[in-house]
């Protein structure tokens, strides 16, 4: 997990920089432009900050625990049963099994 954050990180760091750059070549914009290309510049920046901080002191896991939580292993395999029990009876009908 620590590798894809580190890769993601490297990207997200890519973007900022590139977002610092224009923010420096915007300034030598005329007027209109250059406010509304360093606006645009800072919402980049400000995302790939605000993404960082999201993907690292998200917990690790956290997602896939929520779901098995929310249905007993128990109710799972009975569910499974059920489905491929009347899944082998549609074959049966049809002819196939």
């Amino acid at each position: 997990m620590n590798l894809i954050r580190s890769i993601m990180s490297v990207f997200l760091l890519a973007l900022l920089v590139l977002s610092v750059a224009g923010w420096i070549w915007a300034g030598g914009q005329p007027s209109p432009q250059m406010e509304g290309a360093r606006l645009v510049l800072a919402l980049c920046g400000l995302s790939a900050i605000g993404c960082m901080w999201l993907l690292w002191t998200a917990k690790p896991g956290a997602i896939g625990e929520e779901t098995a939580q929310a249905m007993p292993k128990d109710k799972t395999a009975a569910k499974t049963k059920e489905a491929s029990a009347d899944s082998r009876k549609k074959l049966n009908r049809v002819g196939v099994a």
